[in-house]
């Protein structure tokens, strides 16, 4: 539905109707499928478009830091709960990945 914040985007998409695709990074698809009005958008989409997936795939520096070690391990599951969350609430929906880099 646009830029802005994601309670706003539920509530402009459930006044509009879902659309059957979403674009979204990792974080936002699975803030979506946290809330209440989000997982009635996923019990429905035909599509789901994962943008920035770079970050889920990219391998952590021998230096990385602490917080970018938890960091990584956040995003490493992000895919994987997508994934199950789907399977669970829609199993028909399409999955695409995408990154610029």
């Amino acid at each position: 539905t646009g830029v802005g914040k994601l309670k706003d985007q539920l509530k402009d998409a459930e006044e509009k109707g879902f659309p059957p695709l979403i674009v979204a990074t990792p974080k936002q698809v699975l803030a979506a499928m946290e809330d209440e009005k989000g997982k009635r958008i996923f019990e429905d989409i035909a599509w789901i478009v994962v943008d920035e997936a770079d970050r889920l795939l990219k391998p952590l520096s021998k230096y990385a830091s602490f917080r970018e070690k938890r960091s990584k391990l956040l995003h490493r599951n992000a895919a994987e709960q997508i994934v199950n969350m789907l399977i669970k609430t829609n199993p028909s929906t399409q999955l695409a990945f995408f990154s610029a880099t």
